[in-house]
């Protein structure tokens, strides 16, 4: 399946390769980067890939950041849906096959793009599955294939050229038995779908919802989840308690996983956790919890 799309990270997941044309020098060239958060995908939750583009700046030294030009690109008449295209490629027997995926296009649609080294990457849009959708998926090996060609004609203003990024994703059975309710990593990749699709009220009641009941030991990441957005909207109080929350429950699981330990196994490496720095951080700016809000 041939998909138009319009025109991070899940960027350490992605490949990116471009051609320079019509004589656009080499320090400008930007990136087309698609990838997602994960790379391993259960079949029954949600897909989120992101489309962007990056300047040179953000793969740069920092000696060589300064040094690289801005980089404008318009789309052209008709929207960006002219030069974009992905594909879906199965890889099966050594081959890749191209399969038929129903994947939509969300999010930012900019008309102008312009990458700058202060500026440096420009989200262009999602493309999404539901989990009902991933749930009907074949698992395996898949590349997911995007290819801008921005070549002479395709617009009057801006850079032209050609870029091209890939994402590997693994699709895979679910085989841990936690049921998705109770699992946070689940949670998480659905906060990212409903996000993504606009519906942010209810990505945020999602985890809202989830906390309370969340299985002790499990939930680290969901507690720091809700605590980043917490800080991001100035309820500093709130970020303090989900991010102490986040290393309490990180803390148990080290617990566990330390008394799981088979006999002669070395004990495994603990480096202090990005739960306790924030829960430190935070309580030096708003002080610590009250005696009787602590678990």
């Amino acid at each position: 399946m041939v998909l138009a799309l319009t025109v991070v990270p899940g960027w350490a997941q992605s490949g990116a390769a471009q051609r320079e044309v019509a004589g656009a020098p080499a320090a400008a060239l930007p990136r087309l980067i698609v990838g997602s958060k994960i790379s391993s995908l259960p079949k029954g939750w949600p897909l989120v890939v992101t489309v962007g583009l990056a300047h040179p700046s953000l793969f740069a030294a920092n000696a060589r950041a300064s040094a690289e030009g801005d980089i404008v690109m318009e789309a052209p008449e008709g929207g960006w849906d002219r030069l974009l295209t992905v594909e879906v490629f199965l890889r099966k027997n050594g081959e890749k096959l191209l399969v038929h995926w129903p994947l939509r296009k969300a999010g930012s649609r900019p008309g102008t793009v312009k990458l700058t080294a202060a500026a440096p990457y420009v989200l262009l849009h999602h493309i999404v599955l539901s989990a009902e959708e991933t749930a009907q998926l074949a698992s395996g090996q898949y590349f997911i294939i995007a290819r801008l060609d921005a070549t002479p004609g395709a617009a009057d203003k801006g850079w032209k050229g050609v870029q091209g990024s890939d994402h590997v994703l693994w699709l895979t059975e679910k085989s841990d038995g936690m049921p998705a309710n109770e699992d946070c990593g689940f949670v998480l990749n659905s906060y990212e779908y409903l996000s993504a699709i606009g519906r942010d009220e209810e990505a945020l009641r999602l985890i809202d919802d989830f906390l309370p009941k969340a299985p002790v030991g499990v939930a680290a990441a969901c507690f720091a989840k809700r605590a980043a957005l917490a800080e991001a909207a100035g309820e500093l109080t709130l970020a303090r308690d989900l991010s102490c929350k986040a290393a309490e429950d990180s803390f148990v699981a080290i617990r566990a996983s330390e008394k799981a330990r088979k006999d002669g196994e070395p004990a495994p490496y603990y480096a202090r956790s990005t739960f306790t720095e924030d829960c430190g951080r935070l309580t030096e700016v708003v002080g610590p919890q009250p005696k009787d809000k602590r678990p």
